[in-house]
């Protein structure tokens, strides 16, 4: 995939290597990392990963 969109920022030139009930490990252009399923910004990106369309209820909560 090109492009993923996170809340921590945007990776280019992703490649997936992995995938737990809450996180996909990726590598990018400028290393690897994992990324929460529920920080995804990209809707396609989410339901790719089988997780359509139950979000986490926590991804929209913010602690007051």
């Amino acid at each position: 995939m090109p492009t993923l969109k996170t809340m921590q920022g945007n990776y280019n030139n992703v490649l997936v290597t992995g995938k737990t009930a809450t996180d996909i490990f990726i590598q990018h252009e400028r290393g690897i990392t994992n990324v929460k399923l529920a920080d995804l910004q990209d809707d396609a990106a989410f339901r790719r990963w089988g997780c359509w369309p139950h979000r986490p209820k926590w991804r929209h909560h913010r602690p007051p």
